[in-house]
């Protein structure tokens, strides 16, 4: 039996990247999403008094291409936008566009987001086209590539209930992507393949306020 389901990430060679797989569900609103699909698109981090604390884009391949002649690092794209050592929001990867915050308050045409998860450090956001505030259930669904579990003490389920009749697969025809599909309180629907033939079966995502499932956003 596969014992837990893990994707590539490892595989992939971001500019920058990171997550947190199982988050605990704070006070938070949900997650809020960047949504454009223009890397010249200007990502703006606003102080309280709403002075810029930290703005980017996502145009760093070209600025860099004609401002040095070398294979550009992490560092490299840090120092082209005078990066703040404190950002460490809660997903980002610049190479496919994924930039999430967890969304503390909504008020007067602003978001205040986390912008650091380690200290809590706060920052604003101005409301715009740019940006789609989810909760955690419809950010799950609709936001998540695919779940990470452990099937021995996550089992998959006929139903979202504990004493539903657990469904048991052979691992080495279970494709290892588990899409999402419904949340129904700590259950969560999802949909796999085995033998490429369609399924569909229920787990628990999360107990209490933690979150018990890995949330990958690539595959």
């Amino acid at each position: 039996m596969l014992k837990k389901i893990t994707l590539i990430l490892t595989l992939i060679c971001p500019i920058i990247f990171y997550a947190q797989n199982k988050p605990l569900i704070g006070n938070e609103l949900g997650i809020l999403q960047f949504e454009s699909s223009e890397i010249t698109d200007k990502i703006v981090l606003l102080n309280q008094d709403f002075t810029e604390w930290m703005s980017f884009d996502l145009n760093y391949e070209a600025k860099l291409n004609k401002k040095q002649n070398k294979a550009y690092t992490s560092d490299d794209v840090e120092k082209l936008y005078n990066w703040k050592k404190e950002f460490s929001p809660y997903a980002f990867h610049m190479d496919y566009a994924i930039i999430m915050f967890k969304c503390l308050e909504d008020k007067n045409g602003f978001y205040r987001v986390i912008v650091n998860e380690k200290t809590g450090l706060t920052k604003y956001i101005r409301k715009s086209k740019l940006w789609l505030l989810k909760s955690w259930e419809k950010h799950i669904c609709e936001s998540v590539a695919s779940i990470g579990f452990e099937l021995e003490s996550n089992p998959l389920r006929m139903k979202p209930e504990v004493n539903s009749t657990k469904i048991v697969e052979k691992s080495e025809n279970l494709d290892p992507v588990f899409s999402p599909v419904e949340t129904q309180g700590v259950w969560l629907k999802i949909k796999y393949w085995v033998n490429e033939k369609e399924k569909f079966a229920w787990i628990k995502w999360r107990e209490a306020n933690q979150i018990i499932v890995e949330l990958w956003y690539l595959i």
